[in-house]
């Protein structure tokens, strides 16, 4: 649940995904803006050279193009012997699936609406069973 930080009252999830004006905030607007539109400048010239993913599928092989691309051996080089990082283990996390699986269809679809050009530029299916199955 977030909060309007103005009045102190709480706005829910579904409330904010319907209409992200409700939330009365100082945080900026762009806070909650697709990231694809992060990828180009006004005139339509990418600004970016590499986008890494954090979902577990490609983590590892993005960080170690990462570090291969910048040179750092010593961390190519711990890994290797350590082992990558993990999924988050911090307890009492919400789980992804769980949530998507809930979500009234409104609030799902108000989301692939606004975050289509997301799902687009960085290659994801609002069908794939990793985002909550069947539309979404």
């Amino acid at each position: 649940m977030a909060m309007d930080f103005r009045r102190g009252d709480p706005v829910a999830f579904s409330e904010w995904a319907k209409d992200p004006s409700r939330l009365n905030t100082r945080l900026q607007p762009s806070h909650w803006l697709p990231q694809a539109l992060s990828l180009t400048n006004a005139q339509g010239c990418p600004v970016v050279d590499f986008v890494g993913f954090l979902d577990p599928s490609r983590f590892h092989r993005d960080l170690r193009a990462v570090l291969e691309w910048i040179g750092s051996t010593d961390l190519l080089d711990h890994f290797q012997h350590k082992g990558f990082p993990r999924e988050n283990s911090a307890k009492n996390r919400k789980v992804p699936d769980a949530e998507t699986r809930t979500m009234a269809p409104e609030t799902k679809q108000a989301l692939i609406e606004r975050y289509a050009e997301d799902f687009a530029a960085f290659g994801f299916s609002v069908s794939d069973p990793r985002y909550g199955g069947s539309g979404f």
